[in-house]
């Protein structure tokens, strides 16, 4: 599937007439709805603008990876008072298909700012996420153990044996934008509406990306 939106949106983007094309590259930090600590990833688009008077809209094809660390998690072994904390470094590679509204307004003739709203479409290409023990835990050996164990749950597979598909989904993206002649810097929110479903071969507990990016493009058309 995912090289058929590859097509469509390549004949797409060099055909139409009457619109703009716009490159940029830039960073993201992501999180979940749980504590944890923030790696950066990395986002490069291509992005199709059509102009209409003060406001336009763009589809865009972006590669964007999202990573979340989380730490002090709890494994249990089933049937027994065994386990293990571990920690995660989830790490997700999508291709992700922005549909975004842009709400432009000037300040001088070269200078002007904006927000950009709209939904996108992200499909999973790959799962480079790990997982490491940190403490091993035997309940027998010490009953107050179990008032230490954390409220997150998760039921070990093998790692890379889920389907990637369970981590596509759609996301929700506002930012704002200045744009100084043919180059535009913007700050963009993408919140997740999908639970992701297997990290690290992990099964996850009802946790959603949250997305700030940074990224410096330019106009070329």
């Amino acid at each position: 599937m995912t090289k058929y939106f590859i097509t469509f949106f390549s004949l797409f983007l060099f055909t139409t007439s009457h619109a703009g094309i716009r490159i940029y590259s830039g960073g993201n930090a992501s999180i979940l709805n749980i504590e944890n600590q923030i790696p950066f990833g990395e986002i490069f688009g291509v992005e199709k603008v059509w102009f209409d008077g003060e406001n336009s809209w763009s589809l865009a094809v972006q590669y964007v990876v999202r990573r979340a660390y989380i730490t002090d998690n709890t494994m249990l072994f089933h049937f027994t008072e065994q386990g293990y904390h571990f920690n995660a470094l989830l790490s997700v590679g999508y291709l992700e298909f922005p549909l975004m509204t842009i709400i432009d307004s000037p300040i001088t003739e070269n200078l002007s700012w904006g927000v950009t709203l709209g939904p996108s479409l992200a499909i999973a290409i790959y799962d480079d996420s790990k997982w490491d023990n940190s403490r091993h835990f035997n309940s027998f050996d010490n009953p107050d153990e179990w008032h230490n164990i954390r409220d997150y749950y998760y039921e070990a597979e093998d790692p890379g044996s889920m389907p990637l598909q369970s981590n596509s989904g759609i996301y929700l993206n506002g930012g704002v934008f200045i744009d100084y002649r043919n180059f535009f810097l913007e700050l963009r929110y993408s919140h997740s509406i999908n639970k992701l479903g297997y990290l690290a071969g992990l099964q996850m507990e009802g946790e959603k990306y949250r997305t700030l990016e940074l990224f410096l493009g330019i106009r070329v058309r």
